[in-house]
C-alpha cells in the first residue's frame, strides 16, 4: 500500500543505499489520514480501520492537506496493519524511521468514534505518539502524555528571523524540563513563512 510512491522512483533502493552511504538516515513523512479517493481507503473501509463519525460512517477530517479519512488508532487491527506496511518499506527499501505528523487534536473538531470504548481525539493523539515508540528513529508533531519517552518532540515551524533562531534554546530547555529529553525545532528559515 504505502509502496506505491516509493516505487515510482527509479530505484528507490538504490537511492536509500547511497544516503546510508553518504552518512545519512533516512526517514519518510507519514500522517494518518488517507485520500478518500484511492484503493487505500477502500481496503481499510472495508476493515474496519478507520475513525468513524456520528453516523458511524468514515470520518472525513480538514486538515493543511486537504480532506481525509483517519486510521483508528486505537483499533489494535489497524495499528498492526499500519506496523507492517511499516516495516516492510525498512525491509525493502531501508526506511530507519519515520516523521509522524499530522495527528492533532485541532483537525479533529466535531464528534468522532473509535474503535476503543469511550475513546476521545486525545486518546486518539496519544495512540499515534505510542505507535511512533515502535520505531527507534522518530519524530512526533505532536504528542500526549508521553514526556520521559524515547521520541523526538518538535517543537512548532520557526520565522524565517534569527529572534527565530535565537528562541530555539529556551525553547528546547522548557521541553527538556517538561520531560521531552529529544527535540527538535522542525523547520528553520521558512517554516511559516508567507510568500503569498
Amino acid at each position: 500500500m504505502l509502496h506505491g510512491e516509493l516505487l515510482k522512483k527509479p530505484d528507490p533502493k538504490v537511492m536509500t543505499d547511497s544516503l546510508h552511504t553518504m552518512g545519512f538516515e533516512v526517514m519518510l513523512w507519514i500522517c494518518p489520514y488517507v485520500s478518500p479517493d484511492s484503493p487505500e481507503y477502500r481496503e481499510l473501509s472495508s476493515k474496519g480501520y478507520l475513525a468513524k463519525d456520528k453516523n458511524g460512517k468514515d470520518a472525513i477530517i480538514h486538515w493543511w492537506n486537504g480532506h481525509s479519512a483517519c486510521y483508528d488508532m486505537t483499533n489494535p487491527d489497524a495499528v498492526n496493519h499500519l506496523k507492517n506496511e511499516l516495516t516492510k518499506l525498512q525491509n525493502d527499501f531501508g526506511i530507519d524511521g519515520y516523521k509522524f505528523d499530522g495527528a492533532d487534536v485541532g483537525y479533529m473538531q466535531g464528534e468522532y468514534f473509535f474503535y476503543k470504548e469511550n475513546a476521545n481525539v486525545n486518546d486518539f493523539t496519544e495512540a499515534w505518539a505510542v505507535f511512533a515508540l515502535n520505531f527507534p528513529f522518530n519524530e512526533l508533531r505532536t504528542s500526549w502524555k508521553l514526556g520521559v519517552t524515547e521520541l523526538v518532540q518538535r517543537l512548532g515551524d520557526k520565522n524565517y528571523s534569527w529572534n527565530a533562531v535565537a528562541s530555539l534554546i529556551p525553547q528546547m530547555t522548557t521541553a527538556g524540563i517538561l520531560g521531552h529529553a529529544y527535540v527538535c525545532p522542525d523547520m528553520i528559515g521558512a517554516g511559516n513563512l508567507r510568500l503569498f
